[in-house]
């Protein structure tokens, strides 16, 4: 039984995909002996370049492969799917290859050791990085842009707490109801303007002046009428 062990589980490439982007795959051989052999297939060969799409690994050693995406003719949709995978196959080794290549003997070893056959599958996938980039550069705005934004919002300040001023001013003047007379606009003031007169006209009765002189008047009309 063949100890390999194969990652990832899928390549994710970011945005934009329009240009070449690249992706690393391990075969690790965990046997204590004896080769193993590696073949890398996938369903788009026209779009990566696979680097090396075969191998041999050695016992305890790691084989990284290179999956490089050839950038695309135009940027896919941000909810779109992406379809591509890979398959990873690996196989013993029990001879040497003498000078023939993994592809030589693929055939060969595939047909003699077909159930030790260890393979991986792995899932390509879109990362919309750049998108979060293009989404903060627009939020994000220059220095000449900023300034007048500032001036803008230093002047509605102003505007806007001169109406507030004005504002408090008129609620803090009295308020007059509808079932009020026209004439008590100044409710307050005129009663206490009408207290006033009043108490002056008691302190001018009860002046003894004021009384012997009233007196005098009341016997002169009472001398004239008799």
């Amino acid at each position: 039984m063949l100890v390999v062990e194969i990652n990832p589980t899928s390549f994710e490439f970011e945005r934009p995909l329009t240009q070449m982007r690249t992706a690393v795959a391990t075969v690790h051989n965990a046997a204590k002996e004896g080769d193993i052999v590696f073949k890398v297939r996938t369903t788009s060969p026209k779009v990566y370049n696979v680097k090396p799409n075969s191998g041999v690994v050695k016992p305890g050693e790691t084989v990284q492969v290179q999956i490089v995406l050839l950038g695309l003719s135009e940027e896919p949709a941000i909810d779109a799917v992406c379809k591509d995978k890979f398959l990873i196959l690996a196989l013993p080794l029990p001879y040497a290859l003498e000078g023939r290549t993994v592809a030589d003997v693929w055939t060969e070893l595939e047909k003699e050791f077909k159930t030790l056959m260890v393979s991986k599958k792995i899932k390509v996938g879109y990362l919309n990085g750049g998108d979060q980039g293009l989404a903060e550069t627009t939020t994000t705005t220059t220095p000449l842009e900023s300034q007048p934004q500032v001036q803008e919002k230093t002047s509605s300040g102003i505007q806007t707490g001169a109406t507030e001023a004005a504002g408090s001013e008129k609620n803090e003047r009295p308020v007059r109801s509808a079932s009020s007379p026209v004439g008590l606009e100044t409710g307050e003031l005129q009663v206490e303007d009408i207290v006033k007169g009043t108490s002056t006209m008691e302190n001018v009765l009860m002046n003894p002046k004021v009384i012997g002189l009233l007196a005098i008047l009341v016997i002169l009309l009472t001398w004239l009428y008799i």
